[in-house]
């Protein structure tokens, strides 16, 4: 990790620092500088607010103050926050602990993490708890409590009708979105289609993964995004190479080199951004080989630039 561009841009509020000091909150020690990077809306460009699924991180850490201090050194305004980041950053319950005190604390805690990630000048506009249809009807009202409690739009989860029918439901009862993650499923013989899954609630959306789209159908995803912009809350974006590859069928690439039209994408996005029913977050998801001697933050920033210099 560059650690003069770390120090640059990395910054949090004196008042943030003074009681989340990051030397504990993140799992390695990294000195903090304040200067303006925090302040304004970072990396929205004409009008597409580009993010990371902290996914993207994994490589490097885990911890919730990990997540965010890659996402600074990236460059990132806002974030897709895995789950078990912030659940480790919350903690679980003591042995013998009532469970409803233990809730109504964690839920303190978990507005403190998203205080820490607004004062850095990052949103965590979803999160990933990953709710199914197995979860009791309590587990399920309490994770759409951590939903509200760290300000995202709502949780994601893997593409499922079960859980569609099951916990649908929920995010209308709660005013927040159930958002589905899509990887090969469009490509399936009996894909039941988009429809299916939005149907059981008005507040069930979609994560459209353009790259998993492309890369399995090879079909163009801004098609899909033109039909169900009204149903989409984000789009992942990676650059995949299509499934009639001669080489390297349905492969994740570095961006620019795969054959994913995110140029076209991006602009789509850009030219509908001051349409309420229309998604603006497109949220990287890094999940090509990390070339030797760099580091996933290091790829994450190229494709902010990447995104950047498209929107320029």
């Amino acid at each position: 990790m560059n650690r003069r561009r770390f120090l640059q841009a990395s910054a949090l509020t004196a008042g943030v620092l003074a009681t989340n000091p990051l030397s504990s909150f993140a799992s390695e020690r990294v000195e903090l500088a304040s200067n303006d990077a925090s302040k304004g809306n970072r990396s929205n460009f004409k009008g597409v607010q580009v993010g990371a699924i902290t996914y993207s991180f994994r490589a490097q850490g885990k911890s919730a103050g990990d997540m965010l201090l890659y996402s600074l050194g990236a460059g990132l305004g806002s974030v897709e926050l895995m789950g078990d980041a912030a659940n480790i950053f919350v903690g679980s319950p003591a042995e013998g602990e009532d469970v409803a005190t233990w809730r109504r604390n964690a839920l303190v805690k978990y507005k403190q993490l998203a205080a820490i990630y607004h004062a850095a000048g990052i949103d965590i506009h979803i999160i990933k708890q990953s709710p199914n249809a197995k979860w009791s009807d309590d587990l399920i009202d309490f994770n759409f409590e951590i939903c509200k409690a760290v300000g995202a739009m709502g949780l994601t989860t893997e593409l499922n009708l079960d859980t569609a029918k099951r916990v649908g439901p929920f995010a209308d009862k709660h005013g927040k979105y159930l958002i589905f993650h899509n990887h090969g499923q469009p490509a399936e013989a009996n894909f039941p289609g988009f429809d299916a899954f939005l149907a059981p609630a008005k507040n069930i959306m979609l994560n459209f993964d353009a790259g998993h789209y492309f890369g399995f159908t090879g079909k163009n995803p801004c098609d899909v995004i033109k039909e169900y912009h009204k149903r989409i809350a984000s789009i992942h974006l990676k650059d995949k190479t299509s499934p009639t590859n001669p080489t390297a069928a349905n492969k994740n690439m570095p961006w620019g080199q795969g054959e994913t039209p995110l140029p076209e994408l991006l602009q789509l996005i850009s030219s509908n951004s001051s349409k309420a029913d229309w998604p603006t977050h497109c949220d990287i998801e890094l999940e090509y080989d990390i070339p030797a001697g760099s580091t996933p933050l290091d790829e994450v920033a190229k494709c902010v630039r990447f995104c950047k210099d498209v929107l320029a």
